[in-house]
């Protein structure tokens, strides 16, 4: 293979508190892989109203995709696969900007990629011992995410609501298929869910995450959480 070519996709909306240190974390973890793969950093900032787009312009490695309106997480996920495909990247890595995961992660993602080449690979949080903590909801809905994947495929998946994850172009191009109502939906166990189904090999590794204990965002309000836990269940399971 040609050197490796890599997008590390960053998806971001108000995080002006932690994307100067997401940054450099992802610059300095990544300098020595660097010489070996091309790694391109793209900020998808979601119509942040803050500082975000602009504390991430001091830095002439980050290329900036800026949204017109505010899509919402899943949605803008779907602005870093299309921008994958269009720019022929070989592997794609979801990287969050709020912190929460460690660059170190992607040297371990892209190295178990080149070893084994699964589809897509988990950075879990919860094998080996990591110590991530979680808040109570968050703990029950993982537990119903990974019965209710082990009673329908009979796939342990330890982590099924990871943000840290790595694509290879087919899985990408799957995850383009999905169309309508359900884009807004497609991450979490949705993704997992509609993967498996497509038979898509799935790769959980040790990764390395800070827990933020931030009270913004999908989970803050309770109404919406439920209902984004429903919707992910409802699509994950019917979707064909």
């Amino acid at each position: 293979m040609n050197k490796l070519k890599i997008l590390v996709g960053i998806p971001a909306v108000n995080e002006e508190k932690y994307i100067d240190d997401t940054i450099r974390d992802l610059l300095n973890q990544t300098e020595e892989v660097r010489k070996n793969w091309t790694i391109d950093f793209v900020l998808f900032d979601d119509f942040s109203t803050d500082a975000t787009a602009a504390l991430a312009e001091k830095y002439p490695q980050i290329e900036i995709v800026r949204n017109k309106e505010h899509l919402g997480y899943c949605k803008n996920l779907f602005q870093i696969y299309a921008y994958m495909l269009k720019n022929d990247y070989d592997i794609l890595v979801l990287h969050d900007g709020d912190g929460q995961h460690r660059a170190g992660n992607i040297e371990k993602m892209v190295s178990e990629w080149i070893e084994k080449r699964p589809n897509l690979i988990i950075s879990s949080r919860f094998i080996n011992g990591t110590g991530y903590k979680m808040g109570f909801a968050r703990r029950v809905g993982k537990f119903i995410f990974r019965r209710l994947l082990k009673f329908k495929y009979g796939k342990t998946v330890k982590d099924p609501t990871s943000g840290n994850l790595l694509f290879d172009r087919a899985t990408v191009e799957k995850a383009l298929q999905v169309r309508g109502k359900a884009q807004a939906e497609f991450c979490n166990f949705f993704l997992i869910s509609s993967f498996l189904k497509r038979k898509i090999v799935i790769t959980e590794i040790p990764g390395e995450f800070i827990e933020l204990n931030k009270k913004k965002g999908m989970h803050s309000n309770l109404l919406k959480s439920i209902s984004f836990f429903v919707k992910n269940i409802y699509f994950g399971l019917t979707y064909k």
